[in-house]
This record gives structure tokens, C-alpha cells and sequence, in this order.
């Protein structure tokens, strides 16, 4: 038996506890913008009861008017950056986007990169942590410091062996505006 959580979810639910996990992972992770680390901050318990809460499937019984809920994984302990999170060694992540083709963002788009650099992969023995599949995604984002408009709609499982993973994300682009809250101080 592996530790790695999804090895303890049913394989029709892979794809959606891979997508609320990143959706809410990334939100976590920025890259320094003079060292050009992606650095990951601390993740925060109420991120694991919010990601727990998401990983809820209804089973409505129309003939009774009444719904089972049924929790799609048990996430016992706190997720962290060091949670083992799929048990295969080797990590492909993907996209077919280039970021937000609208040109008022701010995302990598209008450069023209090829599609085919928006790749990424890594290997760990003993399988692969939150922080490797959160990094893989966010490395795919067209513009790394927007954490309002481009968010994780959904990741696909692509292939699938027991050495191997390659998963393809997909984002979403919303014209949501920031709310900005300024406090201004006069000088004396």
C-alpha cells in the first residue's frame, strides 16, 4: 500500500482531487522576482479543511428526494509541501495555453512562445510531493503573479503507468478586478 494520497481515492476522482488540490496549492507558491526561485509559503491548516470540504461527491436519490455525501479522500493529517501526493517517480505537467490571449493582461501570450516549451518535468524516488506538482503548474501559468485571473480549471490525467505520470492543465481566464484598498498619509 502506498502513502501517497491519491493512492486511497477511487480512479474516477483523480482528476478532480488533482485539480481542487492545485487550484488551491498555487495560491501558495510565487516566484522571487530577483532570484527566480519559486518559493512556497507556509500552507496554512484552513487550506486543508477548505480543500477537504471541496472533495465532497453527492449522490442524489431522486425517487427519495434525499443525497448521500460521500467524501471522494479522507484527508487526515494536514497537507503540506512535503505530502506525498501521487506514488509515481516520474512528473510531466503541460499545457496547450500560452497564457491569456487578451492583450491587456499582463501574461506571457504576446510573446509567441511555442506551445511546445510549456512542459515540465521532474523525477523523485518515492513518490511526488505537493510542492513538485504545484511547481509544475505554476511554472504553465502565462503570468505568474496573477492570482485572480488565471486560475486552474482543471487538470487531466494524460498517461498513466506505475512509474509514470503526465498531467495537462488547463486555465481559466476571468476579467475579475482586484480590489485595492489604499490608505494615504500626509507628511507633516
Amino acid at each position: 500500500m502506498s502513502d501517497a494520497l491519491l493512492s486511497e481515492v477511487p480512479e474516477e476522482y483523480h482528476e478532480k482531487v488533482l485539480t481542487v488540490l492545485l487550484s488551491e496549492s498555487i495560491n501558495h507558491t510565487y516566484l522571487h522576482p530577483v532570484s527566480l526561485d519559486i518559493l512556497h509559503k507556509e500552507f496554512p491548516l484552513k487550506t486543508t479543511a477548505h480543500i477537504q470540504e471541496r472533495l465532497v461527491d453527492y449522490k442524489y436519490h431522486a425517487g427519495q428526494g434525499v443525497s448521500d455525501t460521500y467524501y471522494i479522500c479522507s484527508i487526515s493529517d494536514p497537507l503540506g509541501w512535503n505530502s506525498i501526493i501521487l506514488s509515481q517517480s516520474r512528473l510531466v505537467v503541460n499545457t496547450k495555453q500560452t497564457g491569456d490571449p487578451d492583450p491587456n493582461s499582463n501574461s506571457c501570450y504576446k510573446f509567441n512562445i511555442p506551445k511546445y516549451d510549456f512542459e515540465w518535468a521532474a523525477e523523485r524516488k518515492g513518490g511526488i510531493l505537493l510542492s513538485d506538482l504545484t511547481e509544475g503548474v505554476y511554472l504553465m501559468k502565462g503570468s505568474k503573479y496573477d492570482y485572480i485571473n488565471e486560475t486552474v480549471q482543471k487538470v487531466e490525467i494524460i498517461k498513466k503507468t506505475d512509474e509514470a505520470i503526465q498531467l495537462r492543465v488547463t486555465f481559466e481566464y476571468s476579467k475579475k478586478k482586484p480590489v485595492f484598498s489604499y490608505e494615504y498619509y500626509e507628511n507633516d
